[in-house]
């Protein structure tokens, strides 16, 4: 919004933008006078049936969500309405994720179902070596072309197992669209430190299964990356040991 107002009146003055004069001071500006919407973005809210900028008020962070593609059309909703988005500090982490650009040979719906599928059992792996739980698992693709992208999630109760969460994959990857994917990514979000879990009462076959993961891992552990795992990935998909990432430092066991 600093940057929206330093526009208004450029060369020659200065607005200032508060809480009191949202939305109505943005109302006369076309989609592509609010800082960080291009001429692409603008195409994509088009889509979504979002034309003007009282309607870009108007829509709802999960709206936004979806045409972003991810968490960015949230933060773009919060900070679009005033807020000063400051992340809080904290040594606990709060979402697990691995995206990947497909190879071209992968590049149809079931190549990104497979690697998806691959992703989030690395994820869980990671889940539990942190010792979190998760509360949540979200997918985004982005598509071939200019179709933008996709996000889904869903929620559940504290699991670190990694059968749970590919099941709930398949029942995000039902609803997803059947273009063609550039690429795939998931997330596992609103983690919960293993100390602060809160068990499920009624959930005594979910506690039995989740020993499988652990062991799962000390499999791997001892005889290599992708020696065992739930189902057979192929062979593509089954070679991929994960490329060093840009925002953290990876760990050996990941290669």
């Amino acid at each position: 919004m600093a940057q929206v107002g330093s526009d208004l009146q450029k060369p020659d003055g200065l607005v200032v933008i508060t809480h009191d004069n949202l939305p109505d001071v943005l109302l006369g500006l076309q989609l592509q006078e609010i800082y960080g919407i291009g001429a692409r973005m603008e195409e994509r809210l088009h889509r979504a049936g979002i034309f003007t900028v009282a309607g870009l008020w108007n829509a709802t962070p999960h709206r936004l969500r979806r045409v972003w593609g991810g968490i960015n059309g949230v933060l773009f909703h919060q900070m679009l309405h005033g807020a000063d988005i400051q992340p809080p500090s904290s040594r606990y982490s709060k979402s697990i994720g691995h995206q990947h650009v497909l190879e071209p040979d992968l590049r149809t719906t079931k190549g990104a179902h497979e690697f998806a599928q691959h992703l989030l059992t690395k994820a869980s792996e990671r889940l539990r070596r942190g010792d979190y739980y998760c509360r949540g698992l979200g997918v985004h693709l982005s598509w071939i072309g200019d179709l933008g992208g996709y996000w889904d999630e869903i929620t559940f109760t504290e699991t670190r197992d990694t059968g749970f969460l590919l099941a709930r994959l398949e029942q995000i990857w039902k609803q997803i669209p059947r273009y063609k994917p550039l690429s795939v990514g998931v997330v596992l979000l609103d983690l919960v430190p293993a100390g602060q879990h809160q068990p499920d009462l009624f959930a005594a076959d979910h506690h039995r299964r989740q020993k499988l993961s652990p062991l799962i891992d000390r499999i791997n552990d001892r005889y290599g990356r992708c020696s065992i795992g739930f189902g057979l990935f192929a062979p593509d998909v089954r070679a991929f040991k994960g490329h060093a990432a840009f925002h953290r430092v990876p760990q050996g066991w990941e290669f």
